[in-house]
């Protein structure tokens, strides 16, 4: 999303995972024996986001693991679901 185009947060994170049954996760929840894993490099997309925006220069190139799914969307939709 480019500079200025939105006027609030976004936050978007999805979760997987076994429960029991009527039992809700979220952050009240948790507990320091919970396991969480992660893919990824954290802070990676963030970092991109910041240095694109601002305008920062480093040694490297930084990238973000994040890619758009719309093709992939709109084959499920032309399949009916």
């Amino acid at each position: 999303m480019q500079k200025g185009k939105l006027d609030k947060i976004i936050i978007n994170t999805t979760g997987i995972g076994i429960v029991q049954r009527g039992m809700v996760i979220n952050d009240v929840n948790l507990s320091p024996t919970d396991i969480i894993i992660v893919s990824g490099t954290l802070g990676d997309h963030g970092i991109s986001l910041l240095s694109f925006r601002e305008g920062f220069g480093f040694e490297t190139t930084l990238f973000s693991d994040v890619a758009p799914l719309w093709s992939m969307i709109e084959k499920i939709l032309i399949v009916g679901g």
